[in-house]
């Protein structure tokens, strides 16, 4: 059903067409080519559309689909649902020490056909691909570092999970999150080994640097076991920027935006957005669930503050950045902590379970489980009523650069402009995309003599592109001349002086 719900068609946002560039590049191995081109799409333009580069691991995942089929958007968004699909697997593997069975058939079954996400795998976006790696290096990382199992062997799995934190760092840059809370994961494990053994900090100190000292080859083997994710991530990072510069270094810039009023903004976005995992629901009955589900997860949590708290701390981590970040996306930022976050209200529903009052838990047990069978229903239900309303593969959006009027438009640039011109539009990596030319996005009249074709969409008037009564004034003074136009653009030549 997942693959019937997806379309030829994309949503106007040009983020998904520097990925797809991204991976172009790959295959033609021309990686700097691309930052050239892209880099003057961005310096140019009068209002930031994006990075130099995102991070290259979601554009190397793309690069064989392209290779193998060309422009194909079904092909592309295919990789959600695999992704998707080995997500709902590291759920079953990562939650067995947290779940029991039922749970987490309830935990799979909340996700496997949620409505957002059935169609947010409908976007040619990297979220779906960090949500699995970032998902399974938490659970990995619980794995081998908390609860000391051992996977293939001890050295191997350190190094196996630096790989998995370098590969989410790759996709998406919020990756270092997780390389931050293996940090503070360990210290944690050192404080406890403190506490247990009932010695104070400088005393513990002392025994370290005499047990190190002389320095032995166990001891060595030892030292190098632990730092061994930092090295081997280091080391990845470095050959990564060496073959694929810039990928999300520009996102460090974005963060001299943050003021007092986004922060503030963001904490009540996104104190209420959690709300939209309940979709499907009224309105009031979402925020009623979700009221409910706040002190059943601050349980969940407190019980499972021993076991896991790598995940409080990869939580809190990743919720102080998008309070921090100056923008907001709505649901699809807390996609990487959604999961947690269920699993810990599933935790609180068991705990509250377990009282001694027998009238009390039978009670409880038949109204939790009515309510998670209610929601669980009502989700599959408006995925399903979504899915057969898409109208499948063929279905193509209506406003977008899929739609007739914009693939003509483009056909018409690629036939009847020069190949070095410079075009003008509101959606400037999405134009070089679709037509091979240069791109920038002007919003300044004074500006319009650094393109030589000024593309105007008529919906979105005055949306990242001049306004109507500056384009009727260059008009007037026969600064530009009208060369084609459809029912949704007007492309104009730009008059040189």
């Amino acid at each position: 059903m997942s693959w019937y719900s997806l379309t030829e068609g994309q949503e106007w946002g040009d983020d998904f067409a520097e990925y797809i560039m991204q991976a172009q590049s790959i295959t033609e191995k021309n990686p700097t080519g691309f930052i050239e081109k892209n880099r003057f799409t961005i310096e140019t333009s009068t209002h930031t559309v994006g990075p130099v580069a995102y991070p290259w691991g979601y554009p190397m995942l793309l690069a064989p689909l392209y290779y193998l089929f060309g422009m194909n958007l079904l092909a592309f968004k295919s990789l959600n649902i695999i992704c998707y699909l080995f997500f709902l697997l590291s759920l079953w593997w990562g939650c067995r020490t947290s779940h029991s069975s039922i749970e987490r058939m309830i935990l799979v079954s909340l996700f496997a056909m949620h409505p957002y996400f059935m169609e947010f795998m409908d976007n040619v976006v990297s979220d779906i691909p960090f949500l699995l790696f970032s998902t399974i290096t938490i659970f990995f990382m619980g794995r081998i570092v908390i609860q000391k199992k051992t996977l293939i062997s001890n050295f191997t799995d350190q190094l196996l999970l630096g790989l998995l934190i370098a590969i989410s760092f790759f996709i998406r840059t919020q990756g270092i999150l997780i390389l931050a809370t293996l940090g503070a994961t360990q210290l944690i494990l050192v404080m406890q080994h403190i506490t247990a053994r009932k010695t104070t900090a400088t005393e513990s100190i002392m025994e370290s640097r005499h047990q190190l000292f002389p320095i032995s080859r166990n001891r060595l083997v030892s030292l190098l076991i632990i730092i061994s994710p930092y090295l081997f991530f280091f080391i990845l990072v470095l050959i990564w920027q060496t073959f694929l510069p810039e990928g999300g270094t520009s996102h460090t810039s974005e963060m001299k935006r943050i003021s007092l009023e986004s922060i503030k903004h963001n904490l009540l976005f996104y104190n209420k957005l959690p709300a939209e995992f309940f979709t499907g629901f009224y309105s009031k009955i979402t925020l009623i669930l979700y009221g409910a589900s706040l002190p059943l997860f601050i349980i969940g949590l407190f019980k499972r503050r021993n076991s896991d708290y790598h995940i409080i701390i990869y939580g809190a981590l990743y919720i102080v950045l998008m309070i921090g970040w100056p923008y907001t996306q709505g649901f699809r930022y807390l996609l990487p902590v959604i999961p947690f976050y269920v699993s810990f209200v599933l935790t609180g529903m068991v705990s509250f379970a377990d009282t001694r009052d027998r009238s009390l838990n039978l009670f409880w047990r038949i109204g939790s489980t009515c309510v998670v069978i209610a929601i669980i229903a009502v989700s599959w239900n408006t995925s399903f009523k979504n899915v057969t309303t898409s109208g499948g593969h063929e279905q193509i959006k209506k406003i977008g650069p899929y739609y007739s009027t914009a693939q003509d438009l483009f056909t018409f640039i690629k036939s009847h402009t020069e190949e070095d011109s410079i075009v003008i539009f509101f959606k400037p990596r999405l134009m070089r995309l679709f037509t091979n030319r240069q791109s920038i996005m002007i919003e300044n009249i004074d500006k319009v003599t650094k393109g030589d074709y000024l593309c105007f969409q008529k919906i979105y008037d005055n949306n990242n592109q001049i306004e109507k009564n500056d384009l009727d004034s260059l008009l007037k003074n026969e600064a530009i001349q009208l060369i084609y136009q459809n029912v949704d653009f007007q492309l104009y030549r730009i008059m040189r002086q």
